[in-house]
């Protein structure tokens, strides 16, 4: 336990990323629809202002904002991976900044690198908006590299266009990453708003995705309008936390203290491996986590997922048995997940019988990319009905 211990401050870092704020929000672009007289239409003036003065107050708890007043209507997204006081900054930031790019419009729309802004005379959230922009890095590649570019770009938009479309009400948001041999690593990111259907959103996407395949020899595009955002380059520019994020969390905005327990999962598994979950490797390629993982351990191999500098510290056995813990804590369904209270317990040794048998985790949010395509591994888990959630044993020897 205490080389556990040791362990979770060694990661510190990767803990800090979960409260990590970014100070840069840099603007992209604004639009400025048509004009209103101020006289002729000074209540919808009053309306406007009303709707962006209350508009940051109005979030539905994963970065959506909308707000209506009168005839004047508004609404606003963050990025996903956003911290709630970074995103609330931007809508704030945006809220006051658009009047001055657009002091006289009945429509006007602003896109910073976290959030995006805008507001209208007529109704919002009805269908997908077929205005858009684009900027591209100036660099690009090789004519050597471009058609294992052009695939590998064209496998991670397919991937992260299904699970944006696939997610709830709340939020459709799907990160991704992919490394290839010859090529950089690939960061990118696909976003609708909330307030679209799934196969509005899908739509968005699709329609995005071959406006970029214009421009797909640069190594970085960001194409966004007021329904949806995609971006990829080949640096990082978003948070490193998705890797810990619960499947429910992710892909519907739900949230539970079973959430954490996810999270704690991971970084367990991140513990006993000597490796982060988004860059991991098994025998000498690079390898989605999650699955390696389940593989190993279904396989009665998971000795081998261990770090070998652990070893010399902790029993096998113990290196094991916290490899069984954190599989119990990232199962899909929150409900098979214990409390930490519980899995403290097990940590010490306290569990009084065998630890229940883990179920198949999700995977879908640790991405592999081969040498020109990417490996996606859907997992179809049913959920025994025979299997209690975790709560009994506690305290007892």
């Amino acid at each position: 336990m205490d080389i556990l211990i040791r362990g979770l401050f060694l990661f510190s870092p990767l803990m800090l990323t979960f409260y990590q704020t970014t100070a840069q929000d840099d603007l992209w672009s604004q639009y400025c629809g048509a004009s209103y007289n101020d006289r002729i239409d000074s209540t919808y003036k009053s309306d406007l202002d009303n709707v962006l003065n209350s508009l940051a107050g109005r979030n539905n708890g994963f970065g959506f904002y909308n707000s209506t007043s009168g005839q004047a209507n508004a609404a606003a997204f963050c990025r996903g991976d956003l911290e709630p006081e970074t995103c609330h900054n931007c809508v704030v930031k945006a809220s006051r900044r658009l009047p001055q790019y657009c002091p006289n419009q009945f429509d006007a729309g602003i896109w910073y690198e976290h959030c995006l802004l805008r507001y209208s005379n007529e109704p919002m959230g009805y269908g997908v908006d077929d205005s858009f922009w684009i900027n591209t890095s100036t660099t690009t590649v090789s004519n050597s590299s471009y058609d294992q570019w052009k695939q590998t770009i064209a496998n991670l938009l397919l991937e992260l266009r299904q699970e944006a479309a696939a997610g709830g009400p709340l939020r459709k948001y799907a990160p991704g990453n992919v490394t290839a041999d010859g090529l950089p690593p690939i960061y990118g990111y696909m976003q609708c708003s909330p307030d679209l259907l799934s196969t509005e959103c899908d739509q968005c996407l699709a329609e995005a995705t071959d406006q970029t395949r214009i421009y797909d020899k640069s190594l970085g595009i960001q194409f966004y309008n007021p329904s949806c955002i995609v971006r990829y380059e080949v640096f990082k520019f978003l948070n490193s936390t998705c890797g810990y994020m619960a499947p429910e969390y992710a892909m519907d905005g739900l949230f539970s203290t079973k959430s954490d327990v996810y999270s704690f999962g991971v970084l367990l598994l991140e513990i006993v491996s000597g490796q982060q979950n988004n860059i991991f490797r098994f025998e000498d390629e690079p390898q989605n986590f999650l699955l390696t993982v389940w593989n190993l351990w279904k396989e009665n191999k998971g000795e081998q997922l261990i770090d070998r500098c652990l070893i010399q510290d902790v029993p096998i056995s113990e290196a094991l048995r916290w490899i069984n813990i954190a599989l119990l804590c990232v199962q899909e369904d929150p409900r098979y997940r214990p409390t930490m209270s519980t899995v403290v317990y097990m940590l010490e040794g306290q569990w009084s019988s065998n630890f229940p048998t883990p179920l198949e985790p999700r995977f879908s949010f640790a991405r592999l990319a081969s040498v020109i395509e990417i490996t996606t591994t859907t997992s179809d888990t049913t959920i025994d009905t025979s299997i209690e959630p975790i709560s009994s044993g506690i305290g007892s020897r």
